[in-house]
């Protein structure tokens, strides 16, 4: 990834996606969306050898965990809603779960 690329998150649909949330997951889900939309993949490309496209991360969910400050169930309990919601789907691997976001495009 370069340095100059962003991702763009509008106030209105951000304030929204918050809302879906009950208060007490509302800080978690935040801090793991914006972490799976920075990670994402902006262009096709290549992990370990496996192809990924735009829109797509790995991860695994203590390593989420980790990087956000999330524990492990709550990323588990927020990544279920997300699913869910039709905002991602999730496919496991052997080396990690790899995440497409739906209608990458917006960001």
């Amino acid at each position: 990834m370069t340095s100059d690329s962003f991702i763009q998150l509008r106030r209105n649909e951000f304030r929204a996606f918050r809302t879906m949330f009950r208060p007490a997951l509302r800080c978690a889900a935040t801090a793991l969306w914006a972490e799976l939309l920075v990670r994402a993949n902006w262009e096709d490309g290549y992990f370990d050898g496996q192809q990924l496209k735009r829109g797509q991360v790995v991860f695994g969910r203590e390593e989420l965990g980790e990087h956000t400050g999330v524990p492990v169930q709550t990323v588990r309990t927020v990544l279920k809603k997300l699913e869910k919601m039709k905002k991602l789907t999730i496919k496991s691997t052997s080396q990690g779960s790899i995440a497409n976001i739906e209608e990458y495009e917006a960001y």
